[in-house]
């Protein structure tokens, strides 16, 4: 278990050496914001939609962020074709669950596209 670790000590010092900084990995970063409009969503299942983000391309990172507590449930979000990032909500209770998002909540996201410098 230690040999383990020490070698992932040593990647991790051996990268310092070639760090950039965050802002540099990206070339672009698109904001964009949609109202969600999952009312309840059955136990251990995912609601899903398509927002049309002017400029997303396949291999873009996405972060998202809902306004509302989530109430248990896993947001995620990626870009599935040009121009469209898709937002998952799954909800990870035993149960079906009321969500948060039933008020049509506002849900912040943005698309950072990636520098070809680092990431050809």
């Amino acid at each position: 278990m230690s040999t383990n670790i020490t070698a992932i000590t040593d990647t991790v010092n051996a990268s310092k050496q070639d760090r950039v900084q965050f802002q540099r990995l990206f070339t672009d970063a698109i904001p964009f914001s949609f109202n969600g409009d999952d009312d309840t969503i059955a136990a251990q299942v995912a609601g899903q939609c398509d927002v049309t983000v002017t400029g997303a391309s396949l291999g873009d990172f996405v972060l998202i962020a809902p306004g509302v507590d989530n109430n248990a449930q896993i947001v995620t979000a990626y870009v599935t074709a040009a121009n469209t990032v898709t937002v998952t909500t799954f909800n990870v209770e035993g149960t079906d669950a009321d969500t948060s998002f039933a008020a049509n909540p506002k849900f912040y996201g943005v698309v950072l596209k990636r520098s070809t410098t680092y990431w050809p």
